[in-house]
Protein backbone atom coordinates (compact mmCIF):
# COMPACT_ATOMS: atom_id res chain seq x y z
CA UNK A 1 0.00 0.00 0.00
CA UNK A 2 1.26 3.40 -1.00
CA UNK A 3 0.95 6.35 1.04
CA UNK A 4 -0.51 8.42 -2.09
CA UNK A 5 -1.84 7.10 -4.94
CA UNK A 6 -2.44 9.86 -7.23
CA UNK A 7 -4.67 9.32 -10.60
CA UNK A 8 -3.72 11.95 -13.31
CA UNK A 9 -0.55 13.17 -14.97
CA UNK A 10 -1.41 16.68 -15.82
CA UNK A 11 0.60 19.18 -14.35
CA UNK A 12 -1.94 18.92 -11.15
CA UNK A 13 -0.69 15.19 -10.61
CA UNK A 14 2.97 15.83 -11.58
CA UNK A 15 3.46 18.71 -8.79
CA UNK A 16 1.74 16.81 -6.42
CA UNK A 17 4.02 13.93 -6.72
CA UNK A 18 6.82 15.99 -6.96
CA UNK A 19 6.00 18.22 -3.04
CA UNK A 20 4.97 14.51 -1.94
CA UNK A 21 8.13 12.88 -2.54
CA UNK A 22 9.91 15.78 -1.24
CA UNK A 23 8.25 15.62 2.27
CA UNK A 24 8.76 11.23 2.42
CA UNK A 25 5.95 9.92 0.91
CA UNK A 26 5.74 6.86 -0.86
CA UNK A 27 3.68 7.59 -4.29
CA UNK A 28 2.35 6.20 -6.95
CA UNK A 29 0.68 8.03 -10.11
CA UNK A 30 -1.39 6.25 -12.67
CA UNK A 31 -2.60 7.23 -16.19
CA UNK A 32 -5.37 5.89 -18.49
CA UNK A 33 -2.93 6.91 -21.44
CA UNK A 34 0.89 8.21 -21.30
CA UNK A 35 1.94 11.03 -18.96
CA UNK A 36 2.79 13.60 -21.34
CA UNK A 37 -0.72 13.37 -23.01
CA UNK A 38 -2.52 15.54 -20.52
CA UNK A 39 -4.93 18.50 -21.40
CA UNK A 40 -1.96 20.99 -19.55
CA UNK A 41 0.06 20.67 -22.79
CA UNK A 42 -2.71 22.67 -24.35
CA UNK A 43 -2.68 25.52 -21.99
CA UNK A 44 -0.20 27.79 -24.02
CA UNK A 45 -0.44 31.46 -23.15
CA UNK A 46 1.07 31.30 -19.61
CA UNK A 47 0.99 31.41 -16.54
CA UNK A 48 -0.40 34.24 -14.11
CA UNK A 49 1.86 35.77 -11.04
CA UNK A 50 2.22 39.25 -10.08
CA UNK A 51 5.58 39.87 -10.88
CA UNK A 52 5.67 43.21 -12.00
CA UNK A 53 8.55 42.39 -14.39
CA UNK A 54 6.92 44.33 -17.29
CA UNK A 55 3.96 46.69 -15.95
CA UNK A 56 3.55 47.80 -12.52
CA UNK A 57 1.07 44.73 -10.91
CA UNK A 58 0.28 43.75 -7.38
CA UNK A 59 -1.23 40.40 -5.67
CA UNK A 60 -4.27 42.52 -4.82
CA UNK A 61 -4.95 43.56 -8.66
CA UNK A 62 -4.61 39.77 -9.02
CA UNK A 63 -7.34 38.75 -6.73
CA UNK A 64 -9.33 41.76 -7.24
CA UNK A 65 -9.31 40.63 -11.23
CA UNK A 66 -9.60 36.73 -10.76
CA UNK A 67 -12.99 38.13 -7.87
CA UNK A 68 -14.26 40.16 -11.01
CA UNK A 69 -14.53 37.44 -13.39
CA UNK A 70 -16.05 34.65 -11.19
CA UNK A 71 -18.91 36.80 -10.31
CA UNK A 72 -19.70 36.10 -7.47
CA UNK A 73 -19.31 32.78 -7.09
CA UNK A 74 -16.04 32.31 -6.24
CA UNK A 75 -14.49 32.24 -2.29
CA UNK A 76 -12.07 34.93 -1.71
CA UNK A 77 -9.77 33.16 0.61
CA UNK A 78 -9.40 30.51 -1.77
CA UNK A 79 -8.29 33.19 -4.64
CA UNK A 80 -6.28 35.05 -1.98
CA UNK A 81 -4.18 31.51 -1.27
CA UNK A 82 -3.47 31.10 -5.13
CA UNK A 83 -2.34 34.40 -6.15
CA UNK A 84 0.13 34.59 -2.98
CA UNK A 85 1.02 31.24 -3.62
CA UNK A 86 1.67 32.46 -7.12
CA UNK A 87 5.37 33.89 -7.08
CA UNK A 88 6.89 30.65 -5.01
CA UNK A 89 4.83 28.90 -7.93
CA UNK A 90 6.60 30.56 -10.51
CA UNK A 91 10.17 30.29 -8.30
CA UNK A 92 9.35 26.67 -7.99
CA UNK A 93 8.77 26.44 -11.48
CA UNK A 94 12.52 28.06 -11.68
CA UNK A 95 14.15 25.87 -9.76
CA UNK A 96 12.46 22.25 -11.34
CA UNK A 97 13.55 24.35 -14.75
CA UNK A 98 10.85 25.43 -16.71
CA UNK A 99 12.62 27.40 -19.69
CA UNK A 100 10.45 30.64 -19.73
CA UNK A 101 10.68 33.24 -22.13
CA UNK A 102 13.01 36.05 -21.20
CA UNK A 103 13.33 39.35 -20.85
CA UNK A 104 16.83 41.57 -21.22
CA UNK A 105 19.43 43.51 -18.00
CA UNK A 106 16.94 41.67 -15.01
CA UNK A 107 18.83 41.65 -12.00
CA UNK A 108 17.78 37.92 -10.87
CA UNK A 109 16.06 34.58 -12.58
CA UNK A 110 12.55 35.48 -11.40
CA UNK A 111 12.94 39.07 -12.39
CA UNK A 112 13.74 38.38 -16.10
CA UNK A 113 10.72 36.01 -16.57
CA UNK A 114 8.91 38.00 -19.72
CA UNK A 115 4.97 38.46 -19.25
CA UNK A 116 1.88 39.17 -21.31
CA UNK A 117 -1.44 40.22 -21.04
CA UNK A 118 -4.59 37.65 -20.88
CA UNK A 119 -8.32 38.38 -21.28
CA UNK A 120 -9.74 39.89 -18.03
CA UNK A 121 -6.32 40.60 -16.24
CA UNK A 122 -5.78 44.16 -15.55
CA UNK A 123 -1.62 44.54 -16.37
CA UNK A 124 1.15 41.83 -18.21
CA UNK A 125 0.98 39.33 -15.70
CA UNK A 126 1.15 35.57 -17.66
CA UNK A 127 4.67 34.22 -17.44
CA UNK A 128 5.35 32.53 -20.54
CA UNK A 129 7.29 30.52 -22.77
CA UNK A 130 6.61 31.18 -25.86
CA UNK A 131 3.31 29.98 -27.05
CA UNK A 132 4.34 25.99 -25.15
CA UNK A 133 3.95 27.04 -21.94
CA UNK A 134 1.66 24.10 -20.78
CA UNK A 135 3.83 22.09 -22.84
CA UNK A 136 7.23 22.68 -21.38
CA UNK A 137 5.70 22.93 -17.77
CA UNK A 138 4.20 19.41 -18.12
CA UNK A 139 7.32 17.78 -19.55
CA UNK A 140 10.16 19.84 -17.24
CA UNK A 141 7.99 18.14 -14.31
CA UNK A 142 7.78 15.30 -15.77
CA UNK A 143 11.35 14.80 -16.12
CA UNK A 144 12.05 15.68 -12.39
CA UNK A 145 9.51 13.02 -11.70
CA UNK A 146 11.68 10.66 -13.59
CA UNK A 147 14.80 11.94 -11.79
CA UNK A 148 12.95 11.21 -8.37
CA UNK A 149 12.16 7.62 -9.46
CA UNK A 150 8.52 8.58 -8.46
CA UNK A 151 6.47 5.67 -9.54
CA UNK A 152 4.78 5.61 -12.19
CA UNK A 153 1.37 3.16 -13.42
CA UNK A 154 0.77 3.39 -17.32
CA UNK A 155 -2.58 2.59 -19.56
CA UNK A 156 -4.52 1.77 -16.68
CA UNK A 157 -8.14 2.87 -17.08
CA UNK A 158 -9.90 4.28 -13.70
CA UNK A 159 -13.24 2.25 -12.51
CA UNK A 160 -14.09 3.29 -9.30
CA UNK A 161 -12.78 4.44 -5.65
CA UNK A 162 -12.88 1.68 -3.00
CA UNK A 163 -15.21 3.03 -0.32
CA UNK A 164 -16.14 1.77 3.37
CA UNK A 165 -19.59 2.31 2.83
CA UNK A 166 -20.18 2.79 6.52
CA UNK A 167 -17.07 5.52 7.03
CA UNK A 168 -17.23 7.14 3.37
CA UNK A 169 -13.14 6.45 3.64
CA UNK A 170 -11.58 5.71 0.64
CA UNK A 171 -8.97 3.11 0.36
CA UNK A 172 -7.57 3.53 -2.88
CA UNK A 173 -9.28 3.03 -6.53
CA UNK A 174 -9.65 0.18 -9.34
CA UNK A 175 -8.65 0.10 -12.69
CA UNK A 176 -8.76 -1.70 -15.46
CA UNK A 177 -5.14 -2.76 -17.04
CA UNK A 178 -5.58 -2.30 -20.52
CA UNK A 179 -2.18 -4.77 -20.95
CA UNK A 180 -3.66 -7.45 -19.54
CA UNK A 181 -7.06 -6.57 -19.89
CA UNK A 182 -8.34 -7.17 -16.04
CA UNK A 183 -9.34 -4.99 -13.11
CA UNK A 184 -6.76 -4.50 -10.72
CA UNK A 185 -7.07 -2.64 -7.30
CA UNK A 186 -4.68 -0.28 -5.98
CA UNK A 187 -4.82 0.12 -2.54
CA UNK A 188 -3.39 3.57 -0.91
CA UNK A 189 -4.14 5.86 2.96
CA UNK A 190 -4.49 9.07 0.79
CA UNK A 191 -5.96 8.89 -2.99
CA UNK A 192 -5.82 12.14 -4.78
CA UNK A 193 -7.98 12.89 -8.15
CA UNK A 194 -6.20 15.12 -10.35
CA UNK A 195 -8.23 13.63 -13.50
CA UNK A 196 -8.75 16.67 -15.30
CA UNK A 197 -12.49 18.55 -16.95
CA UNK A 198 -14.93 17.08 -18.88
CA UNK A 199 -14.93 19.19 -22.55
CA UNK A 200 -14.66 15.99 -24.07
CA UNK A 201 -18.45 15.69 -23.90
CA UNK A 202 -18.70 18.31 -26.22
CA UNK A 203 -17.17 16.02 -28.78
CA UNK A 204 -15.80 17.87 -32.21
CA UNK A 205 -17.23 21.19 -30.27
CA UNK A 206 -13.95 21.43 -28.15
CA UNK A 207 -10.38 22.16 -27.65
CA UNK A 208 -9.80 19.20 -25.39
CA UNK A 209 -8.41 15.52 -26.57
CA UNK A 210 -11.33 12.85 -26.68
CA UNK A 211 -10.13 11.32 -23.34
CA UNK A 212 -11.42 14.81 -21.15
CA UNK A 213 -14.40 12.20 -20.37
CA UNK A 214 -14.17 13.51 -16.53
CA UNK A 215 -13.47 10.00 -15.12
CA UNK A 216 -12.49 11.49 -11.99
CA UNK A 217 -15.64 13.57 -12.09
CA UNK A 218 -18.28 10.35 -12.49
CA UNK A 219 -16.16 8.31 -9.88
CA UNK A 220 -16.69 10.66 -7.03
CA UNK A 221 -20.21 10.87 -8.00
CA UNK A 222 -20.35 7.17 -8.15
CA UNK A 223 -18.74 6.75 -4.81
CA UNK A 224 -21.20 9.44 -3.27
CA UNK A 225 -19.24 12.34 -3.00
CA UNK A 226 -20.75 16.05 -4.11
CA UNK A 227 -20.08 17.55 -7.01
CA UNK A 228 -20.31 21.38 -8.24
CA UNK A 229 -20.95 24.09 -10.72
CA UNK A 230 -21.07 21.91 -13.63
CA UNK A 231 -23.13 24.34 -15.57
CA UNK A 232 -20.24 26.58 -15.98
CA UNK A 233 -18.11 25.50 -19.03
CA UNK A 234 -15.76 28.31 -20.19
CA UNK A 235 -15.67 28.48 -24.21
CA UNK A 236 -12.47 29.51 -25.54
CA UNK A 237 -12.85 32.82 -27.71
CA UNK A 238 -10.69 31.17 -30.95
CA UNK A 239 -9.94 27.69 -31.92
CA UNK A 240 -9.34 26.87 -35.79
CA UNK A 241 -12.53 27.25 -37.80
CA UNK A 242 -13.34 23.10 -39.07
CA UNK A 243 -11.19 21.71 -36.53
CA UNK A 244 -11.26 23.04 -32.96
CA UNK A 245 -7.74 23.49 -32.56
CA UNK A 246 -6.74 25.56 -29.96
CA UNK A 247 -5.17 29.33 -31.19
CA UNK A 248 -4.09 30.22 -28.35
CA UNK A 249 -4.83 33.56 -26.46
CA UNK A 250 -1.35 34.51 -26.26
CA UNK A 251 -2.38 35.76 -30.04
CA UNK A 252 -4.30 38.30 -28.43
CA UNK A 253 -2.09 38.78 -25.37
CA UNK A 254 0.96 40.13 -27.82
CA UNK A 255 -1.89 42.10 -29.93
CA UNK A 256 -4.09 40.37 -32.28
CA UNK A 257 -7.09 41.56 -33.64
CA UNK A 258 -10.66 40.16 -33.82
CA UNK A 259 -12.05 41.63 -36.90
CA UNK A 260 -15.75 40.78 -38.53
CA UNK A 261 -17.36 39.87 -41.97
CA UNK A 262 -16.25 43.58 -42.77
CA UNK A 263 -12.67 43.14 -41.18
CA UNK A 264 -13.60 45.77 -38.60
CA UNK A 265 -12.71 45.12 -34.97
CA UNK A 266 -15.88 44.68 -32.86
CA UNK A 267 -15.03 43.76 -29.60
CA UNK A 268 -12.37 44.00 -26.68
CA UNK A 269 -9.90 41.25 -27.79
CA UNK A 270 -8.87 41.18 -24.24
CA UNK A 271 -12.16 40.98 -21.76
CA UNK A 272 -13.23 38.64 -19.87
CA UNK A 273 -13.53 35.46 -22.57
CA UNK A 274 -17.48 34.60 -21.67
CA UNK A 275 -18.01 37.91 -23.21
CA UNK A 276 -15.52 37.53 -26.22
CA UNK A 277 -17.19 34.11 -26.82
CA UNK A 278 -20.27 35.50 -26.92
CA UNK A 279 -19.67 38.56 -29.16
CA UNK A 280 -17.98 36.69 -31.87
CA UNK A 281 -21.40 33.73 -31.11
CA UNK A 282 -23.71 36.49 -31.80
CA UNK A 283 -21.66 37.27 -35.24
CA UNK A 284 -22.24 33.92 -36.75
CA UNK A 285 -25.32 34.02 -35.34
CA UNK A 286 -26.26 36.29 -38.26
CA UNK A 287 -24.19 34.27 -40.57
CA UNK A 288 -20.96 36.14 -40.29
CA UNK A 289 -17.15 34.57 -39.85
CA UNK A 290 -14.89 36.09 -37.73
CA UNK A 291 -11.43 35.83 -37.98
CA UNK A 292 -8.30 36.60 -35.58
CA UNK A 293 -5.83 39.22 -37.40
CA UNK A 294 -1.89 39.07 -36.04
CA UNK A 295 -0.35 40.19 -39.46
CA UNK A 296 0.49 44.07 -38.00
CA UNK A 297 2.61 41.79 -35.37
CA UNK A 298 4.75 41.47 -37.90
CA UNK A 299 7.02 38.00 -39.46
CA UNK A 300 9.65 38.25 -36.66
CA UNK A 301 7.38 38.74 -33.49
CA UNK A 302 5.26 36.17 -34.60
CA UNK A 303 8.46 33.64 -35.64
CA UNK A 304 9.69 34.68 -32.24
CA UNK A 305 6.73 34.66 -29.78
CA UNK A 306 3.72 32.77 -31.38
CA UNK A 307 5.47 29.90 -33.12
CA UNK A 308 3.14 27.19 -31.94
CA UNK A 309 -0.12 29.27 -33.54
CA UNK A 310 1.76 29.62 -36.80
CA UNK A 311 2.46 25.92 -37.10
CA UNK A 312 -1.09 25.26 -36.26
CA UNK A 313 -2.23 27.28 -38.64
CA UNK A 314 -0.41 26.38 -41.70
CA UNK A 315 -0.70 22.99 -40.95
CA UNK A 316 -4.17 22.65 -39.92
CA UNK A 317 -5.66 25.51 -42.03
CA UNK A 318 -3.23 25.58 -45.11
CA UNK A 319 -3.29 29.54 -43.58
CA UNK A 320 -0.06 31.43 -42.80
CA UNK A 321 -0.97 33.51 -40.19
CA UNK A 322 1.85 36.22 -41.24
CA UNK A 323 0.03 36.80 -44.59
CA UNK A 324 -3.59 36.57 -43.77
CA UNK A 325 -6.12 36.46 -40.72
CA UNK A 326 -6.73 33.24 -39.02
CA UNK A 327 -10.43 31.87 -39.27
CA UNK A 328 -11.85 31.23 -35.78
CA UNK A 329 -15.30 29.82 -33.32
CA UNK A 330 -15.70 29.67 -29.92
CA UNK A 331 -15.46 26.23 -28.53
CA UNK A 332 -15.29 23.90 -25.50
CA UNK A 333 -12.36 24.73 -23.72
CA UNK A 334 -12.87 24.25 -19.54
CA UNK A 335 -14.80 23.22 -16.99
CA UNK A 336 -15.23 25.33 -14.08
CA UNK A 337 -17.37 22.96 -11.98
CA UNK A 338 -16.18 19.58 -10.83
CA UNK A 339 -15.45 17.76 -7.32
CA UNK A 340 -16.50 19.63 -4.53
CA UNK A 341 -13.67 20.41 -1.86
CA UNK A 342 -12.90 22.05 0.98
CA UNK A 343 -9.99 24.70 1.50
CA UNK A 344 -7.60 21.42 2.16
CA UNK A 345 -8.78 20.20 -0.85
CA UNK A 346 -10.64 17.05 0.61
CA UNK A 347 -13.59 15.87 -1.80
CA UNK A 348 -17.02 16.75 -0.24
CA UNK A 349 -18.79 13.49 1.30
CA UNK A 350 -15.54 11.59 1.35
CA UNK A 351 -12.61 10.69 3.61
CA UNK A 352 -8.83 10.47 2.76
CA UNK A 353 -10.15 11.89 -0.42
CA UNK A 354 -8.81 14.77 -2.29
CA UNK A 355 -9.36 16.48 -6.16
CA UNK A 356 -7.04 19.34 -7.45
CA UNK A 357 -7.09 21.01 -10.73
CA UNK A 358 -9.68 21.12 -13.44
CA UNK A 359 -11.26 17.80 -12.20
CA UNK A 360 -12.22 19.92 -8.85
CA UNK A 361 -14.03 23.04 -7.43
CA UNK A 362 -11.68 24.88 -5.28
CA UNK A 363 -14.25 27.93 -5.65
CA UNK A 364 -11.10 29.74 -7.36
CA UNK A 365 -12.69 30.57 -10.75
CA UNK A 366 -16.34 30.92 -10.02
CA UNK A 367 -18.34 31.75 -13.02
CA UNK A 368 -15.66 32.33 -15.50
CA UNK A 369 -11.80 31.45 -15.37
CA UNK A 370 -9.10 34.12 -16.11
CA UNK A 371 -6.47 33.40 -18.86
CA UNK A 372 -3.50 31.76 -16.70
CA UNK A 373 -5.08 30.90 -13.90
CA UNK A 374 -5.50 27.30 -15.03
CA UNK A 375 -1.44 26.53 -14.79
CA UNK A 376 -1.55 28.54 -11.57
CA UNK A 377 -4.36 26.69 -9.78
CA UNK A 378 -2.60 23.29 -10.75
CA UNK A 379 0.71 24.47 -9.75
CA UNK A 380 -0.16 26.15 -6.44
CA UNK A 381 -2.99 23.82 -5.04
CA UNK A 382 -1.01 20.87 -6.45
CA UNK A 383 1.77 21.99 -3.25
CA UNK A 384 -0.63 23.21 -0.94
CA UNK A 385 -2.68 19.70 -1.29
CA UNK A 386 0.35 17.69 0.55
CA UNK A 387 0.85 20.09 3.47
CA UNK A 388 -2.80 18.74 4.27
CA UNK A 389 -2.01 14.85 3.79
CA UNK A 390 1.26 14.71 5.62
CA UNK A 391 -0.26 15.27 8.55
CA UNK A 392 -2.55 12.63 8.42
CA UNK A 393 -1.99 8.55 9.80
CA UNK A 394 -2.15 6.44 7.53
CA UNK A 395 -5.29 3.66 6.79
CA UNK A 396 -5.37 0.33 7.50
CA UNK A 397 -5.55 -2.20 4.36
CA UNK A 398 -9.26 -3.72 3.58
CA UNK A 399 -9.13 -6.17 1.55
CA UNK A 400 -12.50 -7.49 2.00
CA UNK A 401 -13.43 -3.99 -0.08
CA UNK A 402 -10.89 -4.21 -2.57
CA UNK A 403 -12.13 -7.45 -3.36
CA UNK A 404 -15.73 -6.93 -3.39
CA UNK A 405 -14.72 -3.50 -5.60
CA UNK A 406 -12.86 -5.50 -8.08
CA UNK A 407 -15.12 -8.60 -8.48
CA UNK A 408 -18.48 -5.37 -9.07
CA UNK A 409 -16.20 -3.96 -11.71
CA UNK A 410 -15.28 -6.96 -13.41
CA UNK A 411 -19.09 -8.42 -13.22
CA UNK A 412 -19.53 -4.36 -15.20
CA UNK A 413 -16.90 -5.15 -18.11
CA UNK A 414 -18.36 -8.62 -18.30
CA UNK A 415 -21.57 -7.85 -18.62
CA UNK A 416 -20.37 -4.49 -21.61
CA UNK A 417 -18.65 -7.83 -23.63
CA UNK A 418 -22.06 -9.19 -23.55
CA UNK A 419 -24.29 -6.49 -25.08
CA UNK A 420 -26.07 -6.96 -28.06
CA UNK A 421 -23.99 -4.15 -29.64
CA UNK A 422 -27.04 -2.66 -31.69
CA UNK A 423 -26.54 1.17 -31.63
CA UNK A 424 -23.06 2.54 -32.31
CA UNK A 425 -21.92 5.14 -29.23
CA UNK A 426 -19.54 6.34 -32.07
CA UNK A 427 -21.91 7.65 -33.59
CA UNK A 428 -24.18 9.05 -30.39
CA UNK A 429 -20.89 10.23 -28.43
CA UNK A 430 -20.69 12.75 -32.13
CA UNK A 431 -24.77 13.43 -31.60
CA UNK A 432 -24.21 14.45 -27.93
CA UNK A 433 -21.08 16.87 -28.89
CA UNK A 434 -23.09 18.50 -31.24
CA UNK A 435 -26.19 18.70 -28.88
CA UNK A 436 -24.30 20.33 -26.35
CA UNK A 437 -22.87 22.87 -28.34
CA UNK A 438 -26.25 23.95 -29.59
CA UNK A 439 -28.62 23.57 -26.56
CA UNK A 440 -25.93 23.98 -23.93
CA UNK A 441 -23.40 25.81 -25.35
CA UNK A 442 -22.66 29.74 -25.44
CA UNK A 443 -26.07 31.14 -25.20
CA UNK A 444 -28.52 29.21 -24.02
CA UNK A 445 -32.82 29.18 -23.73
CA UNK A 446 -35.00 27.07 -21.72
CA UNK A 447 -36.70 25.53 -24.51
CA UNK A 448 -33.63 24.48 -26.26
CA UNK A 449 -32.25 22.96 -22.73
CA UNK A 450 -35.81 20.75 -22.51
CA UNK A 451 -35.52 19.76 -25.70
CA UNK A 452 -31.78 18.43 -25.28
CA UNK A 453 -33.10 16.89 -22.16
CA UNK A 454 -35.70 14.71 -23.65
CA UNK A 455 -32.93 13.62 -26.44
CA UNK A 456 -30.29 13.07 -23.72
CA UNK A 457 -32.38 10.70 -22.23
CA UNK A 458 -33.02 9.21 -25.45
CA UNK A 459 -29.43 8.67 -26.10
CA UNK A 460 -28.87 7.70 -21.99
CA UNK A 461 -32.08 4.60 -22.22
CA UNK A 462 -29.89 2.93 -25.39
CA UNK A 463 -26.62 2.21 -23.02
CA UNK A 464 -28.28 -0.94 -22.91
CA UNK A 465 -28.14 -2.27 -26.51
CA UNK A 466 -25.05 -0.09 -26.78
CA UNK A 467 -21.95 -1.91 -26.23
CA UNK A 468 -18.64 -2.95 -28.42
CA UNK A 469 -17.41 -4.46 -30.97
CA UNK A 470 -13.87 -5.70 -30.37
CA UNK A 471 -14.46 -8.57 -28.04
CA UNK A 472 -10.73 -8.49 -27.05
CA UNK A 473 -9.67 -8.30 -23.65
CA UNK A 474 -6.22 -6.98 -24.01
CA UNK A 475 -5.08 -3.61 -25.62
CA UNK A 476 -9.18 -2.73 -26.74
CA UNK A 477 -9.61 0.64 -27.23
CA UNK A 478 -12.92 0.57 -28.37
CA UNK A 479 -13.83 -0.70 -24.88
CA UNK A 480 -12.12 2.03 -23.30
CA UNK A 481 -14.11 4.64 -25.44
CA UNK A 482 -17.30 2.93 -24.55
CA UNK A 483 -16.39 3.51 -20.66
CA UNK A 484 -15.36 7.46 -21.09
CA UNK A 485 -18.52 7.28 -23.58
CA UNK A 486 -20.72 6.55 -19.94
CA UNK A 487 -18.48 8.83 -18.16
CA UNK A 488 -19.68 11.48 -20.40
CA UNK A 489 -23.34 10.92 -20.59
CA UNK A 490 -23.54 10.84 -16.96
CA UNK A 491 -21.42 14.02 -16.55
CA UNK A 492 -23.75 15.88 -19.35
CA UNK A 493 -26.95 15.57 -17.55
CA UNK A 494 -25.30 16.93 -14.58
CA UNK A 495 -24.35 20.21 -17.28
CA UNK A 496 -27.74 19.87 -18.37
CA UNK A 497 -29.89 20.08 -15.38
CA UNK A 498 -27.50 22.79 -13.83
CA UNK A 499 -28.09 24.90 -16.46
CA UNK A 500 -31.75 24.39 -16.28
CA UNK A 501 -32.03 24.96 -12.30
CA UNK A 502 -30.27 28.05 -12.77
CA UNK A 503 -32.56 30.49 -13.83
CA UNK A 504 -30.47 33.61 -14.28
CA UNK A 505 -27.19 34.75 -16.58
CA UNK A 506 -23.77 34.41 -14.52
CA UNK A 507 -20.28 34.41 -16.54
CA UNK A 508 -19.75 31.86 -19.03
CA UNK A 509 -23.59 30.27 -17.89
CA UNK A 510 -25.56 32.86 -19.93
CA UNK A 511 -29.09 32.61 -20.65
CA UNK A 512 -31.48 34.73 -23.34
CA UNK A 513 -34.27 33.88 -21.01
CA UNK A 514 -33.09 34.77 -17.70
CA UNK A 515 -30.20 37.35 -19.11
CA UNK A 516 -29.49 39.02 -15.67
CA UNK A 517 -27.64 37.65 -12.53
CA UNK A 518 -30.01 37.27 -9.40
CA UNK A 519 -28.72 38.20 -5.89
CA UNK A 520 -30.71 34.87 -4.69
CA UNK A 521 -28.70 32.82 -6.40
CA UNK A 522 -25.41 33.45 -5.47
CA UNK A 523 -24.43 29.95 -4.42
CA UNK A 524 -23.33 26.66 -5.81
CA UNK A 525 -25.38 24.57 -7.71
CA UNK A 526 -24.53 20.89 -6.09
CA UNK A 527 -24.75 17.45 -8.08
CA UNK A 528 -25.31 14.04 -6.30
CA UNK A 529 -26.29 10.53 -7.30
CA UNK A 530 -28.44 8.96 -5.11
CA UNK A 531 -29.98 5.36 -6.45
CA UNK A 532 -28.47 6.17 -9.82
CA UNK A 533 -30.37 9.58 -10.38
CA UNK A 534 -28.88 12.56 -10.31
CA UNK A 535 -30.25 14.99 -7.29
CA UNK A 536 -29.67 18.69 -7.88
CA UNK A 537 -30.25 21.97 -5.53
CA UNK A 538 -28.52 25.41 -5.38
CA UNK A 539 -27.04 25.95 -2.04
CA UNK A 540 -29.26 24.20 0.69
CA UNK A 541 -32.30 23.49 -1.92
CA UNK A 542 -32.45 20.16 -4.09
CA UNK A 543 -34.73 18.92 -7.01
Amino acid sequence: MTDLLIIGTGGAGLTAALTAHEAGLSVTVVTKSLPTQAQTCMAQGGINAALGNVTEDSIESHIEDTLHAAHGLADSQMIARMCHEAPQSIAWLERMGVPFSRLDHAANPLQSVAQRRLGGASSKRACYAQDYTGLKILHTLYDRCIEAGIDFVTEHYLMNLIVDPDTKQVAGATFWDIHQGKVIALEAAHTLIATGGFGALYHDHTTNSYGSTGDGIAAVLRAGGVVSNMEFVQFHPTALQGSAILISESARGEGGYLIDHYGKRFTDELAPRDEVARAIFRQMQVGHHVRLDIRHLGKEKIEAHLPHELHLCRLHAGIDPIEAPIPIIPVAHYTMGGIATDSTFKVQGLQRCYAIGECANAKVHGANRLGGNSLLEIIAFGRLVIDTIVVQTKLPSSNSLKTQQINHDTAVIEKIFAKPNEVNFYHKRKVLGKLMYRDVGIIRHREAMHEAEIYLDEITAKLAIMGVGDKSRTHNQNLIAFLEFRNALLLAQGVLKSAILRQEGRGAHYREDFSLERSDLQAETLCRLSDGKLTLGIGGSNT
